[in-house]
């Protein structure tokens, strides 16, 4: 028979892990980035704008997802042991917000 405290336990494990998760794919997106753009301009260089813009477009849409893992992390508690530092004692990168996901300007 499960606990409530087992319960809890998972629900808490889950949460983290999924906060841990979504803030590699952020981070995983925004490499894959600069690639598509350097891609896009070669591309333009080489006379194929048609290709040039539907990557283009593809980036923006990553970039609009990245904005909704974003929006899901920030809505996720942050458990006790990654608000004093992860228990391995390394950090996952999570600052509290994306660089390129619209909520912010540089």
């Amino acid at each position: 028979m499960t606990s409530l405290t087992s319960i809890r336990r998972l629900t808490v494990n889950e949460t983290h892990k999924t906060r841990i998760r979504l803030a590699h794919w952020i981070e995983h997106n925004l490499d894959h980035l600069k690639g598509y753009e350097e891609a896009a301009a070669a591309l333009d260089k080489e006379g194929l704008p048609a290709a040039a813009n539907l990557i283009r477009e593809a980036v923006k849409l990553i970039e609009t997802a990245n904005g909704k893992l974003h929006e899901a992390l920030s809505v996720l508690p942050i458990q006790a042991a990654e608000a004093s530092g992860h228990p391995a004692g390394h950090s996952h990168g999570v600052h509290g917000h994306c660089h390129r996901c619209g909520d912010h300007e540089h």
